[in-house]
Order: structure tokens, then sequence, then C-alpha cells
């Protein structure tokens, strides 16, 4: 995943983290993956095919959208 990181997309850079509640950062990481930059003029079908489209070879996806 971390060749993503400083990717640009639609002009913008993409920042790629692994997200770890607040409770839990020194201990192990989580699977869950949130993806922050995305330009607020891509519909969320098109986030959902980005999603799909770079991450999909890392694992099976259980959930992909845009959330505000």
């Amino acid at each position: 995943m971390s060749e993503l990181d400083g990717k640009s997309l639609h002009g913008q850079e993409l920042v790629v983290q692994k997200f770890v509640p607040r409770n839990k950062r020194k201990t192990t990481w989580k699977t869950n993956l949130y993806i922050k930059g995305f330009p607020e003029s891509m519909k969320t079908q098109d986030v959902e095919q980005f999603i799909e489209k770079e991450f999909s070879s890392y694992g099976t996806i259980t959930s992909k959208g845009r959330f505000f």
C-alpha cells in the first residue's frame, strides 16, 4: 500500500496510512484502512472503483464508500 502514498489523484495527493484506534496505537495494527484526500467532485462510484482497482490485490475488501 505504501506505493500509493503520495500518489496524485485528480491533482490531489493521496495519503495512505493504516488506521489504529487511539487506545491501541502502541500495540498491534488493525486491518482497517482509511483513505482521505479524495476530491469532493469525485462521485461515490468513482471512489469505490478506485479502491477496488488499487487495493483488491492486497486482499478481500469487505466495505468501501465515501463517508463525510
